[in-house]
C-alpha cells in the first residue's frame, strides 16, 4: 500500500491562518479531484497538520475534529477520503494551557509522520510523498526521509526556502498529484546557452547570449518559466562562453522552483555536441531548446504528436520570413522530414518551412553521433535521414522566435510586452516605489511604468530598463495622458505629500497633492472607462489620539487625524470607498503603520541609524540628537509591505481596508540602545527640540487579522535585520 502526507490549510482547503469552525472551510479548487484520483490510484491519503489554534485558546480540540468531519463529508462527495487526520495542538511561547510547549510533533519536527509510520506499519518513507505549502512541511518531510513537494498555494509563494528544498514544485493539489506522484517519468529540458551573440554586441560583451535581458530579466528566465507552464520536471543548463554568468543566476534552481543542473563545455562543441557532453543526464524521452528563443509552444500537444506518431525526434517547424538564414526543412504528407537544409546551405526552391531549435528527441538519437563535436544541422540530422529513422516535423504557428539580432530582439519584447499585466506605480522615486519596481521586474509578469514628481537622485536607484514618467498628480490633463497612454491593468497610488511634520507648515500642499491627486486618478480611469485594480496607499495616521486600550488598533477605529497628512490620507481614505460603492471601481485601501528600510530617509530608524554611522566614521561629532524616546511605534520593514501591497492586489476585497503593521510595538529608546550597540558608539544623547511633535501619538500599532484572512501575509524580516540592514546601507553611502 502506498501512503501519501498532505498538510491540511493552504493544500486541501485554503490558508486561512485562523480555521477555528467549520463554517469558514472552502477547499482549494481541484484538490478533492486530486485526492480522489489518489485514492484511484490506490494511494491512502494521510493529513499532517499543526493546529496552534488550540494552544491559543481560539478553538478545542472538540471543534478541530468536527472541521475534519466537515472536511471529509466534502471529499467524499467528490469520491475522494482522508485515511487519517494526525494535528499538533501544541505551540512553543502562545497560549496559556498545558499545549504551549515545546515538542516534536509540531512540524518542521517530523512527529506525526514519524507516528504515522508506526501506526500504519509503512516500511520505508522514502516511498511517500510529504506535500505543503510551507517550508516547515518540507523540513519535515525530509526530515522523515520522504520526497516532498512545495505548492504555491497557501503559503507556498511567499514562504522563504532558506536551507529546506523541496524534491519538487507545483502550483497547487492537483499539479502535485498529476504531474509529480501519478507521473513518476520524468521529462527533463536540456537548454542550449553556449551563444555568444556576436550580432547583439555591444549587449553580450560580458554575457552570453541567453542571458541577454527582455523585459526584465534574461532570455532565459523566460525559458524557466514556460518549462515550469509545460510541466518540465528539471532543466539541464548547455552553457560554454560565459558559463559562470549563468551558473551564477540560476544556481540549483530553488529560488526559481524548478531543479536546475549545468553542464559546461570545455570549449564549443557545437549544437549537438553539448548534449553528448551532457548525456549522463538522459535517461528517457527529452526536450532541447535553444537557448535565444522566446518559446510559447504548447509542449503537451507535441509530446503527444511525436508519441502517437512513434517519432525518434521531432522538430517544431514554422513558416519563416526569412528563410535564407534558417535551417530549411522539406516534409512529405506525414509530416516526415526527408530533406533538410541547413542554412549554410543553398536555399534555391528550398521552401520557407525552418527549424525553430525546439525538438522531443529519444535517447538513441545521441547514438547517431560519434564524435566529440558536432552540429545536429550539418551532421546529426543527414545521419538521422540516411539511416531512415523517423525525424518528424511539428508544424505550429504559436509564437517562437530567436533574439539573435537587434531586430528580432525588439519583436520578442514587443510580443512580451502585448502579454503582461501592465502596473502603473505613481511615487515611484519614494522608498516603497525603490524596493517595489525592481520586485515587480524581477517577477517578470508586469509591463511596468514608474511615475515621479521632479527629478530626485533616487532615479537613479529605479532599474534603467523600466519606463518612468515625470508627472504632477495635480495636473489632470497629464494624469489623464499617463493613464489613456498606458491603460494599466493594476495601479498602485504611492503619489503623496507624506511627512507630517512638512504638512504643519504646508497644509495646502498637502492637501492638494494627496487629495486632489486621488480624485484625478479616479476620474481619469472613469472617463476612460478602464477597470484596473487600484491600491491605494493611506496611512495609520487617520487613526491620530489612540488610547492603549483600543491597540492594537482595528480597521473600525475611529479616523481623527492629529496633523494636515493625516486629514489628507482620510481623504484619499473615503474617496476610495466612495468611488468603489458609486462607480464599482476595484479599490483597495491599505493604511499602512511606520514602514522603513535601506534607502528610507525622515523617519526615526533612518535618522538614527544614519547618526550612528556618521559618529561611526568620524563625520559628525560624538553627540546623538534625538526627539520623543519614550513613544512605541510598530515597525515593519519595506520589504514585507511591499509584499503585503502584492497579496492586496491578487486576493484583496475589493472596497476593503486593511491596516498594514508590525507585529510588536518597540520603545523609541529600544530602537536607539539597539543601534548604538551594533555601530559600537558610545555617544552624547541630545534631546531636540525641533525633533518634538506637540501631537506625537504614543503608540502606533495596527491589527493585522484582516489582512492575513484575506491574504495569508506574514510579517517575515525582523527589527533586527531591518536594523542591521540600514546601517550597512548607510555605510555603503556615507
Amino acid at each position: 500500500m502506498k501512503y501519501i502526507f498532505l498538510d491540511r490549510d493552504g493544500v486541501i482547503n485554503d490558508e486561512l491562518h485562523f480555521l477555528t469552525k467549520k463554517e469558514q472551510i472552502k477547499m482549494i479548487p481541484k484538490s478533492a479531484e486530486a485526492i480522489a484520483l489518489l485514492n484511484k490510484a490506490g494511494y491512502k491519503v494521510i493529513v499532517i497538520t499543526n493546529q496552534p489554534v488550540i494552544a491559543r485558546g481560539m478553538c478545542t480540540e472538540e471543534s478541530l475534529k468536527e472541521i475534519h468531519k466537515e472536511i471529509q463529508s466534502i471529499l467524499e462527495k467528490e469520491n475522494a477520503y482522508i485515511e487519517s487526520f494526525y494535528y499538533c495542538p501544541h505551540h512553543p511561547t502562545e497560549g496559556n494551557s498545558s499545549f504551549t510547549k515545546e515538542c516534536e510533533c509540531r512540524k518542521p519536527h517530523p512527529g506525526m509522520i514519524l507516528k504515522a509510520k508506526e501506526d500504519f506499519h509503512l516500511d520505508n518513507l522514502n516511498e511517500c510523498y510529504m506535500v505543503g505549502d510551507k517550508i516547515s512541511d518540507i523540513k519535515a518531510g525530509n526530515s522523515a526521509g520522504c520526497k516532498t513537494i512545495l505548492v504555491e498555494t497557501g503559503d507556498g509563494k511567499i514562504d522563504k526556502w532558506n536551507d529546506a528544498v523541496p524534491a519538487y514544485y507545483a502550483r497547487d493539489l492537483y499539479e502535485a498529484v498529476t504531474k509529480f506522484i501519478l507521473n513518476e517519468k520524468k521529462l527533463k529540458l536540456f537548454i542550449a546557452a553556449g551563444g555568444k551573440g556576436e550580432r547583439l554586441y555591444p549587449l553580450t560583451k560580458d554575457i552570453p547570449k541567453p542571458m541577454v535581458p527582455i523585459c526584465g530579466k534574461p532570455v532565459l528566465h523566460h525559458l524557466v518559466d514556460w518549462a515550469k507552464e509545460n510541466n518540465i520536471c528539471e532543466i539541464i543548463m548547455l552553457s560554454c562562453h560565459f558559463s559562470e554568468k549563468i551558473i551564477d543566476y540560476f544556481k540549483d534552481g530553488r529560488e526559481f522552483g524548478i531543479k536546475i543542473h549545468h553542464s559546461s563545455d570545455p570549449y564549443p562543441l557545437g549544437s549537438g555536441g553539448p548534449l553528448r557532453y551532457a548525456r549522463k543526464y538522459i535517461d528517457d524521452t527529452f526536450v532541447y531548446l535553444s537557448g535565444d528563443h522566446i518559446c510559447t509552444v504548447n509542449l503537451k500537444n507535441m509530446l503527444e504528436f511525436h508519441k502517437k506518431n512513434n517519432g525518434n525526434i521531432t522538430v517544431l517547424v514554422h513558416k519563416s520570413t526569412h528563410p535564407w538564414d534558417s535551417d530549411v526543412l522539406q516534409i512529405n504528407g506525414e509530416k516526415k522530414v526527408v530533406k533538410f537544409i541547413s542554412k549554410h546551405d543553398d536555399h534555391t526552391n528550398a521552401g520557407d518551412l525552418t527549424n525553430s531549435g525546439l525538438c522531443i528527441i529519444e535517447p538513441e538519437i545521441i547514438g547517431f553521433a560519434d564524435q566529440e563535436k558536432f552540429d545536429f544541422e550539418t551532421y546529426l540530422y543527414p545521419r538521422i535521414l540516411e539511416a531512415d529513422a523517423k525525424m518528424l516535423a511539428y508544424e505550429s504557428d504559436e509564437f517562437m522566435s530567436d533574439m539573435g539580432t537587434p531586430e528580432r530582439l525588439k519583436k520578442c519584447e514587443d510580443f512580451l510586452k502585448s502579454k503582461m499585466e501592465r502596473v502603473l506605480v505613481t511615487g515611484a522615486c519614494g522608498m516603497m516605489g525603490q524596493h517595489l519596481l525592481p520586485l515587480l521586474q524581477k517577477k517578470g509578469n508586469y509591463n511596468i511604468l514608474g511615475t515621479y514628481f521632479r527629478p530626485t537622485t533616487n532615479l537613479k536607484e529605479l532599474p534603467k530598463d523600466i519606463k518612468i514618467k515625470e508627472l504632477d498628480v495635480r495636473d489632470y490633463r497629464a494624469v489623464r495622458r499617463v493613464i489613456e497612454e498606458f491603460k494599466p491593468d493594476k495601479i498602485l497610488h504611492l503619489a503623496a505629500q507624506s511627512y507630517p511634520t512638512v504638512s504643519m507648515d504646508e497644509p495646502q500642499y498637502t492637501v492638494d497633492t494627496n487629495i486632489r491627486g486621488t480624485i484625478n486618478l479616479f476620474e481619469a480611469v472613469r472617463e476612460l472607462k478602464l477597470d484596473p485594480i487600484i491600491l491605494v496607499a493611506c496611512s495609520s495616521a487617520e487613526y491620530g489620539f489612540v488610547e492603549e486600550k483600543d491597540v492594537p488598533v482595528k480597521e473600525t477605529h475611529p479616523l481623527r487625524p492629529l496633523h494636515p497628512y493625516g486629514v489628507s490620507k482620510v481623504g484619499q481614505d473615503l474617496l476610495s470607498y466612495q468611488y468603489f460603492k458609486n462607480h464599482g471601481m476595484k479599490t483597495l485601501r491599505a493604511r499602512i503603520f511606520n514602514t522603513t528600510g535601506p534607502k528610507k530617509v525622515n523617519d526615526v530608524c533612518s535618522d538614527f541609524t544614519k547618526q550612528a554611522v556618521m559618529i561611526e566614521k568620524g563625520l559628525q561629532e560624538n553627540k546623538f540628537y534625538v526627539g520623543n524616546l519614550e513613544a512605541r511605534r510598530a515597525i515593519t520593514d519595506v520589504r514585507d509591505m511591499i509584499e503585503a501591497f502584492l497579496l492586496l492586489m491578487e486576493k484583496g476585497e475589493h472596497g476593503e481596508v486593511y491596516n498594514i503593521s508590525g507585529e510588536k510595538a518597540y520603545l523609541i529608546q529600544d530602537i536607539l540602545n539597539e543601534i548604538v550597540k551594533k555601530t559600537n558608539i558610545n555617544p552624547e544623547i541630545i534631546v531636540d527640540p525641533k525633533l518634538l511633535r506637540p501631537t506625537d501619538e504614543k503608540i502606533i500599532f495596527g491589527d493585522n487579522t484582516r489582512l492575513k484572512l484575506h491574504t495569508g501575509w506574514e510579517q517575515k524580516i525582523s527589527i533586527d535585520q531591518t536594523l542591521q540592514d540600514m546601517i550597512e546601507y548607510w555605510r555603503k553611502v556615507l
